[in-house]
């Protein structure tokens, strides 16, 4: 299966540490930056990550691993751990978005709830992982972003070929063009090492059809100059 991103960190130290857990533990392990920098370019900005990407089939072992060492960390976390300040609702939240958290954040969410006299049992937590599983599962939406593409192709195309201006306009048309690839073929790995594509069927085919007329767009302004 392909390797996909396990962990994502903004620092590079944290993700080489959890290269090292794995390599002790057999479990290849490769490092890429800014993994994600298209999305980060739809949504206007492109920060710096740093993703340790696995074998999709070795996520549950993966998980497994860290899950352990977080039981095993649980007696020595001080109270001024983040967590001890948390409500109990704030607490169930951890543990309803687990992937949003570190393995030790989800176990010590589940140990102060036990203290407080609210015990969370096995059970309970395997649900909340396949509810988080689920909610992963939910394709994107990239409605906002193919209206402003849109606008862009029906407005800024033609004006550009009607002033000549060649590069600004092949310029465009290529950003356009590449966003709008991104929007049709992106795909997603969720916790449990599944891969599916991002955007819904809609939003896909949608973007397909732009980046046509796209492209039409861009030959006909072409001709239009080179007649002109």
């Amino acid at each position: 299966m392909p390797a996909a991103s396990f962990q994502r960190f903004a620092s590079h130290e944290e993700a080489l540490a959890l290269m090292d857990q794995f390599r002790e533990a057999g479990i290849p392990s490769t490092m890429r930056a800014n993994a994600a920098v298209m999305g980060g370019m739809i949504l206007g900005q492109a920060p710096t990550e740093h993703h340790v990407l696995i074998d999709s089939s070795d996520f549950p072992r993966a998980h497994a691993l860290l899950d352990a060492e977080a039981r095993s960390m649980l007696t020595s976390v001080g109270t001024d751990h983040p967590l001890h300040s948390f409500t109990n609702e704030e607490l169930m939240e951890v543990l309803a978005r687990p992937h949003e958290w570190t393995a030790l954040d989800v176990r010590l969410a589940q140990h102060l709830l036990t203290e407080r006299g609210l015990p969370i049992s096995e059970g309970v937590i395997d649900d909340l992982y396949a509810r988080s599983i689920a909610r992963m599962s939910e394709h994107d939406r990239a409605g906002t972003s193919l209206i402003v593409i849109g606008s862009i192709i029906l407005i800024a195309l033609p004006s550009l070929a009607y002033s000549r201006s060649l590069i600004p306009m092949l310029t465009i048309s290529l950003m356009l063009m590449s966003l709008l690839w991104y929007i049709a073929r992106s795909r997603k790995t969720i916790a449990d090492g599944s891969v599916m594509m991002r955007y819904n069927g809609r939003d896909r085919i949608a973007a397909m059809l732009m980046m046509v007329v796209c492209a039409v767009s861009l030959l006909i302004a072409l001709w239009r100059i080179a007649m002109q």
